[in-house]
């Protein structure tokens, strides 16, 4: 084999390989999830659910209930209004406050359910057990 022929093969060998490894790359520098659906860990310290192809967490602490809606790869969305209705069919209206829905908690068991109006027109609906916790998560609180 003449050393010409050699050196096509092991160049064609080496770019197969390195070509062969490209889809992994975005594991090591892409987004912490680059594809949808991947996220499941509750940002609010609630119970976090999927209604369709949107992420909703629902909290329950400082006397409140928070409902907090993302799209498929977590980023927020802000809701234009909706509300909380309790177990006992209590319904409590919640004001959109940025990128959650916000409700006086008045739920006497933890079954409680969100209703979240978004821009299109579509509701997400999400029942959970979410007990009163004794505090809310924060982030603006660490800036």
């Amino acid at each position: 084999m003449s050393s010409w022929k050699r050196l096509r093969t092991a160049g064609a060998v080496v770019l197969g390989a390195i070509l062969s490894l490209t889809p992994f790359l975005r594991y090591r520098w892409g987004a912490p999830h680059p594809t949808a659906h991947m996220d499941h860990e509750p940002r609010h310290g609630g119970v976090l659910g999927m209604v369709g192809d949107h992420h909703l967490e629902i909290v329950r602490a400082g006397g409140r209930v928070e409902c907090h809606p993302s799209d498929a790869h977590r980023l927020p969305i802000e809701p234009i209004g909706g509300r909380v209705e309790c177990e006992g069919g209590e319904v409590i209206a919640a004001a959109a406050g940025g990128s959650r829905l916000v409700a006086p908690d008045r739920c006497p068991t933890n079954e409680v359910t969100c209703h979240v109006l978004l821009n299109d027109g579509m509701t997400l609906r999400m029942s959970a057990a979410v007990p009163p916790s004794a505090f809310i998560k924060d982030e603006t609180a660490a800036r």
